[in-house]
């Protein structure tokens, strides 16, 4: 971390604000100096540009500092920038048509129906317009109360699953949706999260790629200058990763990588665990701000 790095990818939620509810944060001010001189910072999210800071995020920053501010919105489905005024811009954009996304929720209730008439274990399923549907293994547990840590939710998970007959694991879970999309004809990115499965078209590798090598490159910026920030990195086994694993690409692996999430979370070799939440990130802005001072 003791490196001055030219572009900051990083996870929004968990990582740079506490809440996808936040309508403002501390983490403004360290970003807005970073701006000014001229840093490339890249938000990576699963909201919809509207939905972060009440779409106002390009509001508490200036047209010159907006030039080297981009997001990956919608799970790696759009990438946005700023126009010449000011204001949001999609560069790129990769979002389901209609049969797309019906395919998708197709996807979603067949999973549910194989768990269902074969295992009787119920779900639920969320499916909103866009990019990614949800398939809630966990339906009566009171979330709103006190969110699921990563490997509690799995534990708690695997033990229905056994209770329900179900001998494959949570990799079955995976295995299953890569059966059932071959059989729609359609390829997913899943995760499970937080008791949930979660399928989508795309997901943070595809913004990272597209800002590497449409934005930064261009600009002279090589990967080793990059560094990715986020609190969704653990890896149990081969086949359970955290979304921000998805970070690390072909492209992005010459930078560098690090978790907010409580030390002590496994995590990819390549990513250092730093701990210390939305608190970390934020130092780390600091620290970097100091390097331009």
């Amino acid at each position: 971390m003791d490196k001055q790095y030219s572009a900051i990818f990083f996870d929004w939620a968990g990582t740079a604000v506490v809440s996808e509810q936040a309508v403002t944060s501390p983490i403004l001010a360290p970003m807005q100096a970073l701006l000014q001189q001229g840093v490339f910072l890249v938000i990576l999210t699963n909201l919809r540009y509207d939905d972060l800071m009440g779409g106002l995020l390009h509001t508490h920053f200036g047209r010159q500092e907006l030039a080297n501010l981009y997001l990956g919105v919608e799970r790696g489905a759009v990438q946005m920038g700023f126009d010449a005024i000011g204001d949001p811009v999609v560069l790129h954009s990769t979002l389901p048509d209609p049969q797309q996304q019906l395919l998708l929720h197709e996807l979603a209730f067949e999973f549910h129906r194989h768990l269902l008439w074969f295992y009787r274990m119920g779900s639920a399923l969320l499916l909103p317009p866009g990019n990614l549907c949800r398939v809630d293994l966990l339906p009566r547990r009171a979330r709103q109360q006190r969110p699921l840590r990563q490997e509690e939710a799995l534990t708690l998970l695997e033990e229905r699953l056994t209770a329900h007959g179900y001998a494959h694991g949570a990799p079955g879970l995976l295995r299953q949706v890569d059966e059932l999309s071959a059989s729609l004809g359609i390829r997913v990115r899943p995760l499970l999260r937080d008791g949930f499965l979660e399928l989508s078209y795309t997901g943070k590798n595809d913004s990272v790629d597209f800002f590497i090598e449409h934005v930064l490159r261009r600009k002279g910026i090589q990967p080793y200058q990059c560094c990715f920030w986020g609190h969704d990195f653990y890896s149990l086994g081969d086949a359970i990763f955290g979304g921000d694993v998805a970070m690390i690409t072909p492209l992005s692996y010459e930078g560098a990588f690090f978790d907010v999430s409580p030390v002590g979370n496994p995590v990819p070799a390549n990513v250092v665990p730093v701990g210390g939440g939305v608190a970390s990130f934020q130092s780390f802005l600091e620290s970097q701000r100091q390097f331009y001072s």
